[in-house]
C-alpha cells in the first residue's frame, strides 16, 4: 500500500513480528469500517479481544508445558527413584497446575463476560494480568524441573518456553494491564523511585 512503512521486529531473536506505520496512505471508501468515535470504540474492541485471545493462547502453551514437565519428572530417574517422588518436584508440579487451571478458568471467564457486555474490559485485563504472573512461575518451574535438558534445543521444551515469553507480551504486558484496571476505576498507579 502506497504510504505504508513496514519495520521487521525480532522477538526472541525471530524476525517474525513487524511494526507498520502509515504516513499519507490514501484507501478507497469501501475499506473503512468505520470513522470517528465508532472506529475509536471498534479498534478498543478488537484490542481488547485480541488480550482475551492471546491469553487463551498462552493459557495452552503453559498446559503443554505442564504435560511436558509432568512426563519428564515421572520417567527422570535420580538416586535410584524418579524426580516426581520428590516433594519439592511434586510441589512445583502442583503450583504450575494449579496457576495454569486458575489462568483457564479465568481467561474464558473474562472472555464470556465481554461477550455479555462489551462496554466492560476489565476481566479481561485481569485475566491476561492473572496468565502473564502464571506463565512467568510456568516458565521458571518448568525449566527448574528440567535441569540442564530443559535449556537445550535438543528437547523440545524450548518450542513453547520461547513462545510464552512472547505471549506475556501480545495483546500487553502485566503493567498494562493493571494500569487498564486502575484506570477503569479511576485510580492511578503508583511506581516508587529506584533506589
Amino acid at each position: 500500500m502506497e504510504g505504508a512503512h513496514r519495520e521487521q521486529l525480532k522477538l526472541l531473536d525471530r524476525p517474525a513480528y513487524f511494526n507498520v506505520q502509515f504516513e499519507n496512505a490514501s484507501i478507497d471508501n469501501s475499506s473503512i469500517l468505520a470513522l470517528g468515535g465508532e472506529a475509536i470504540d471498534m479498534h478498543e474492541r478488537c484490542d481488547v479481544l485480541v488480550t482475551a485471545l492471546s491469553s487463551i493462547e498462552l493459557v495452552g502453551m503453559m498446559q503443554r508445558v505442564l504435560e511436558m514437565t509432568c512426563q519428564y519428572i515421572t520417567n527422570r530417574v535420580q538416586f535410584g527413584q524418579p524426580v516426581a517422588k520428590f516433594q519439592a518436584a511434586r510441589h512445583r508440579a502442583a503450583e504450575m497446575l494449579m496457576r495454569t487451571e486458575t489462568s483457564r478458568w479465568a481467561a474464558y471467564h473474562a472472555l464470556w463476560r465481554f461477550r455479555q457486555n462489551p462496554s466492560n474490559s476489565d476481566g479481561v485485563s485481569l485475566a491476561k494480568h492473572w496468565a502473564i504472573r502464571a506463565a512467568e512461575l510456568i516458565y521458571q518451574n518448568s525449566h527448574m524441573l528440567h535441569g540442564g535438558i530443559g535449556v537445550g534445543i535438543e528437547y523440545p521444551l524450548h518450542l513453547y518456553t520461547q513462545p510464552i515469553a512472547s505471549f506475556i507480551v501480545r495483546g500487553g504486558n502485566a503493567n498494562e494491564m493493571t494500569a487498564r484496571i486502575l484506570n477503569s476505576m479511576n485510580l492511578r498507579m503508583v511506581t516508587r523511585p529506584a533506589t
